[in-house]
């Protein structure tokens, strides 16, 4: 009996164990910065050149997704429980060193307890802690996704790739407790987010949208005074603020990087972490540096910010900035025989770095040749490079765990619309009619899809979201599925839609009628007058005709149409604004 009861209380101390508290965490993303390097909570994540996604660490519920791999931890269980006692519990792995999950992965999210991998394909997979199946694997969860942001399991974001913001999970407010059980839309036209892991998904939320609005909600935000006047209501995004490129949060510690590179921060800073000199938290932003293009925080009072130079800073908890522990402010209690230093000011820690990840307990710098770095707490081999340590320092100074990882594209610096087009191009953005994924490269040739994306942005715009959808076998793109349901666009035959085709005029021409249709507001039919009318396709011509009569549409020049020539981004971008003045008349 005796026996009995010995093997039950290690079972019931097993368990316990397996699932370990947490400290609060954030996530955050930029549509235009996708996280190739992700370290969360005593796990660590890399994507490699190949698309292929590695990750490493604490592999309790099979949190690594590769179906409980990895070596027996025996330092995990008490030294009293016998051979046989071990055999009676479930094993707790753990993962020094990078082993692959899945391939064809884009950007990666590693959240309290859950794990979110898009796909070059948009596809999002999900996989989450569970100490009860031995079998956790990567799930598909939805289509047509840019980047997600997994704060826990109980708060779910996902931008779409045309800028919609969708959240599932569990709130907390004044109006009680609720839960979305299927994504449901918050914003439009975002291309940054990050967000707090409140116990139930109510915690901080900031959003960034293309037009450079900064957006806030939830509990962290209800006593901001940056709410003061505001709605009630925490759940309703509001806006705070305009002119910012990227945002970022954690425990009630904000920043943002304002379209002039400057970085501003505010809120809680009992370690430093806010890098004004002090500990003492402040309610509005203060400016911090200049010349930032990527900035993150973590839960443990580290924040890390990127320059336009590569040069990586960093200033917080000292034994998480990989100087070698140092720092200029004794927080710890007078009667301490040792200090506890935390750096109030940023400080230089490395060159060339091109991405950075602030996790719970360790950090993790992508430099620009493809190398991984980590430093920080080792405790469940989250470092990779495989060992593991224990001890309240971990390791102070950055070491390589990894060669070539993908390096993701900074910010890049837009190509600005041609003379012709800059107005009318700048006007139509203004207006929230171009995805942020179009806001570049203005004059290259248009894809089918883009221009889906720009007509389905236009559309559910004027009329609402669209809810029905046609499939193609080689793209799952929601603008595509959308404008195929409303018959705005066909297919090339054989179940397919070609997405990646250049455009056309002519076909430009046609879906641009069909979408006057679908909005109620058909043109005229005519034919063309073109001199080179005689070379556009049969099924075009009386779209072409359409479009020369309404005026939403011309040629190149010298009476010429030009019908199989390509149709460029800003040609696209204007003509939907011609479109939209056409059916407001």
């Amino acid at each position: 009996m005796r026996r009995l009861v010995s093997i039950i209380a290690a079972c019931a101390l097993a368990l316990s164990m397996a699932a370990p508290a947490y400290a609060f965490s954030a996530v955050n993303v930029n549509t235009n910065m996708p996280s190739t390097i992700f370290a969360g909570d005593s796990i660590s994540a890399a994507i490699l050149e190949d698309g292929s996604l590695w990750m490493w660490g604490d592999n309790s519920g099979d949190m690594l997704g590769n179906g409980g791999k990895g070596n027996l931890d025996t330092a995990f269980y008490p030294d009293w429980m016998t051979p046989e006692q071990l055999a009676n519990v479930r094993p707790h792995w753990i993962q020094t060193v990078p082993a692959k999950v899945m391939d064809h992965v884009s950007s990666i999210c590693c959240g309290r307890d859950i794990v979110a991998a898009v796909k070059e394909d948009g596809s999002l997979w999900e996989w989450e802690r569970n100490i009860t199946d031995p079998n956790v694997v990567p799930a598909r969860k939805m289509e047509g996704v840019a980047a997600a942001a997994y704060a826990t399991t109980a708060s779910r974001q996902m931008i779409l790739t045309d800028g919609s913001l969708y959240w599932q999970g569990t709130y907390l407010t004044g109006r009680g407790i609720g839960s979305v059980d299927t994504p449901q839309k918050i914003l439009d036209h975002v291309i940054s987010f990050s967000a707090d892991d409140g116990t139930l998904g109510n915690h901080g939320k900031l959003a960034v949208t293309s037009d450079g609005s900064l957006w806030m909600w939830g509990s962290e935000f209800s006593g901001s005074s940056m709410r003061e006047g505001r709605a009630e209501d925490e759940n309703t995004p509001v806006k705070v603020m305009s002119g910012v490129r990227s945002v970022f949060t954690s425990r009630g510690t904000n920043g943002i990087i304002k379209t002039d590179g400057s970085l501003w921060m505010w809120g809680g800073n009992a370690h430093g972490q806010l890098g004004n000199g002090t500990t003492n938290s402040v309610s509005e932003p203060v400016k911090i540096l200049d010349h930032v293009v990527y900035a993150t925080c973590g839960s443990f009072g580290v924040t890390a910010a990127i320059k336009t130079d590569g040069s990586l800073w960093m200033w917080g908890m000292s034994a998480r900035l990989g100087n070698g522990g140092k720092g200029d402010v004794d927080i710890s209690d007078p009667k301490s025989p040792e200090p506890t230093w935390v750096q109030t000011v940023p400080v230089k820690i490395m060159d060339n770095v091109a991405q950075v990840s602030v996790g719970e307990w360790h950090v993790m710098a992508l430099k620009k040749d493809g190398t991984l770095w980590a430093w920080g707490q080792n405790t469940s081999g989250m470092l990779g490079n495989g060992s593991r340590s224990f001890g309240s320092e971990g390791q102070l100074t950055p070491i390589k765990v990894l060669s070539g990882v993908m390096v993701p594209q900074a910010a890049p610096i837009k190509e600005e619309p041609s003379a012709w087009a800059k107005t009318l191009v700048e006007k139509a953005i203004a207006q929230g009619l171009v995805p942020q994924s179009l806001q570049s490269k203005y004059t290259q040739p248009a894809t089918r899809l883009e221009f889906c994306r720009l007509a389905c942005t236009l559309y559910e715009q004027q009329r609402g979201t669209v809810t029905t959808r046609s499939t193609f076998t080689d793209t799952s793109d929601p603008a595509v599925e959308k404008m195929a349901s409303l018959g705005v666009v066909a297919g090339v035959g054989n179940g397919r839609f070609d997405p990646d085709a250049k455009l056309t005029r002519e076909q430009a021409a046609t879906m641009l009628a069909a979408l006057a249709i679908a909005m109620d507001k058909p043109m005229g039919e005519a034919e063309p007058t073109f001199a080179d009318s005689a070379e556009i396709s049969g099924w075009a011509n009386g779209f072409v005709g359409k479009m020369q009569r309404s005026g939403v549409m011309g040629g190149v020049g010298n009476n010429r149409f030009a019908p199989k020539g390509n149709y460029t981004r800003e040609q696209s971008i204007c003509t939907m604004l011609s479109l939209l003045a056409y059916l407001q008349e």
